[in-house]
Parts: C-alpha cells; structure tokens; sequence
C-alpha cells in the first residue's frame, strides 16, 4: 500500500515504519520458528518465534542521560567544531 507521505510527520512516518518492520517480522520469524522446529532433534526443545525476532531483542546499553549539563557541554562541542568552517 502506497501512502502519501506529506501529512505527516517525520516522527509519524518513522512509527509506522517501525510497526511495519515489527509486523513482518512477527510473521517471518514464526515461519521460521515453525521450519526450525520441524527438522529439530526430538530431544531439544522447541523454539519459538521470539528466538527469531530481531525487534524484542533490542537492549539500549549505550545510552547517555540527557540532562542540562549534557546539554551544555554538546552545545560548546558543537559551536568549537564548526568554528573550524567559519574562519
């Protein structure tokens, strides 16, 4: 389905290719859940389609806390690395 993508926001059109990529996921992975399960040995567990789906298994472990201080000290980054341009 094609969707005119002027209406809507960037945030907007990012949530729905996100849910898109979710919702494929979930479909693809327990197509592959069920083929994996089907030539497995008897004495292994099953797996499940979450085994295959790369979208729950996103664990943020390098996040920075925004606070003002962080702010302040992006905002001289950023004003000393574009002072470069400038001159």
């Amino acid at each position: 389905m094609h969707l005119d993508p002027r209406p809507f926001t960037l945030r907007q059109l990012i949530w729905m290719t996100e849910g898109r990529d979710k919702n494929v996921w979930s479909v693809v992975s327990s197509i592959m859940a069920l083929i994996a399960n089907c030539h497995r040995d008897s004495k292994r567990s099953a797996m499940t389609a979450d085994d295959f789906n790369p979208t729950l298994h996103t664990e943020r472990t390098n996040v920075i806390l925004i606070t003002d201080e962080n702010v302040e000290v992006m905002r001289c980054e950023f004003a000393q690395a574009f002072s470069v341009f400038s001159k």
